[in-house]
């Protein structure tokens, strides 16, 4: 992601003085009973509360002349993941049995932790502090909490030496959150 300084209202919402955030969602279905509303689609922590939903209006939701910083559109370098073991993606496919999202679907569960690990959403900070070889990073993925470590490689074969490349290395894999 921007590893340069921006300005405060260029940023994701974690980072404004403002702590509530804006996402676009998709209303999946609504229990009447539990009173409870399923969105899927959300660009959301787990367990972030909702405080207004409005209906999306493609008269005034669409904005077809939007003009969009440079950055944005800049395509980002991949990020290689490693699987530990072979035994570890098994474990993911018993874990996708007890999924919210995946329970028939364990490769989508596979493959929607590599996209989520793949998003490199670090400052520079976190980026030093976070591919310490002692760090060890949780991410929690529908019901699935991975563990995993980031490391950085300089590219030899390329014409800029200081070019470096991330690696990501799953190595653990649990159930997020037990049925109470």
């Amino acid at each position: 992601m921007l590893k340069e300084r921006v300005g405060i209202f260029c940023t994701r919402s974690p980072h404004r003085p403002n702590p509530i955030g804006i996402t676009l969602a998709q209303i999946d279905h609504v229990n009447i009973r539990k009173r409870t509303v399923y969105l899927t689609g959300v660009d959301l922590l787990d367990e972030t509360p909702v405080l207004d939903i409005k209906p999306y209006i493609s008269a005034y939701d669409s904005l077809p002349d939007v003009r969009v910083a440079g950055w944005v559109s800049t395509p980002q370098p991949s990020i290689k993941i490693e699987w530990d073991s072979s035994t570890l993606k098994s474990t993911i496919y018993k874990l996708s049995e007890k999924s919210v999202h995946y329970r028939n679907a364990p490769e989508k569960l596979v493959s929607a932790i590599e996209e989520v690990l793949q998003v490199d959403v670090r400052s520079k900070f976190q980026t030093r502090r976070w591919t310490s070889p002692d760090y060890i990073n949780h991410q929690v993925i529908d019901n699935v909490c991975v563990q995993y470590r980031f490391a950085l490689s300089t590219a030899l074969s390329s014409p800029d030496r200081s070019a470096e490349t991330a690696h990501i290395q799953i190595f653990a894999a649990e159930e997020a959150f037990s049925a109470k």
